[in-house]
């Protein structure tokens, strides 16, 4: 009787602290041909410069991606994966305001699709470890977890 209740009562909790690792998001392969003009198709010029100048850079994220970052105030982060096989732009998910203790507030791997956003998320939101799955258009939420529990895993 024992043994079921501890079972019952460890289970939730086994699933409940499972953090996505990157190697759980393997990337297909490593892109290492030369890179394609950036196409920005309607997107902001705001962000021209620093998006071709990414696409400069070698692979970083996701096997074909390079992941850039720039400042939009105090504390402030965004920014963009570009694809250097097709040229395409698509933009984080949301904005982010680091901790002023946060040491790495980005946390991604040049073979995963694995993002990891550490702070609050578009001016208001909770101040945790964000979770994404980058599907080639789109970052999938994964979860969330608050700073301080167990997003320092990763």
């Amino acid at each position: 009787m024992l043994l079921l209740i501890t079972t019952a009562c460890s289970a939730p909790a086994q699933q409940v602290g499972a953090l996505p690792q990157f190697s759980q998001y393997p990337a297909i392969e490593i892109y290492s041909a030369p890179a394609v003009a950036v196409t920005l198709n309607g997107e902001p010029n705001i962000f021209r410069t620093r998006l071709k100048n990414a696409a400069k850079q070698s692979v970083n994220f996701a096997g074909e991606y390079v992941l850039t970052t720039w400042g939009c105030g105090a504390s402030c982060i965004y920014g963009a994966v570009v694809n250097l096989k097709t040229g395409e732009v698509v933009f984080l998910p949301a904005s982010f305001h680091v901790g002023l203790l946060e040491s790495e507030p980005l946390r991604f791997h040049s073979n995963s699709r694995l993002l990891v956003m550490r702070g609050a998320l578009s001016e208001g939101g909770e101040h945790a470890a964000h979770y994404y799955e980058y599907t080639g258009g789109k970052f999938m939420h994964l979860k969330t977890v608050p700073i301080g529990g167990r997003s320092d895993e990763q």
